[in-house]
């Protein structure tokens, strides 16, 4: 009977520490989302993006039709400036997930689960 008892309390134990960790996984999410948000509301950042993206599309309005390697560089530079601001979309996101997950624990609820919408 005490075997069964450490057995329970063992897994119990196991239960919380899994919970903690998990906790402090979505907490790090949520706060790297916060983080990228203030990155992308930041007025200097908005502006950067914004010259950047001036830049690359003048760049190729610009461009001959014979220009091929001005037109492919411009191509690059949108691709990799569009994947630079998804990165920071993209842990927003997640961050606003990781909240999710965060009250679903609050409120006694296993975060890994979908959210049950309501079917109309």
């Amino acid at each position: 009977m005490a075997e069964a008892e450490t057995d329970a309390q063992r897994h119990e134990e196991e239960a919380k520490q899994r919970q903690r960790e998990l906790k402090a996984k979505l907490y790090a999410k949520h706060h790297r989302g916060e983080r990228a948000q203030a990155l992308l509301n930041d007025p200097l950042v908005k502006e950067a993006f914004e010259d950047l993206e001036a830049f690359i599309e003048n760049g190729w309005k610009k461009s001959d039709a014979n220009e091929e390697e001005v037109r492919e560089r411009m191509y690059l530079m949108h691709r990799l400036y569009g994947n630079f601001k998804d990165y920071f979309e993209t842990m927003v996101r997640q961050g606003r997930t990781a909240t999710e997950g965060l009250i679903q624990m609050d409120e006694g609820k296993d975060p890994k689960q979908p959210k049950q919408g309501k079917h109309v």
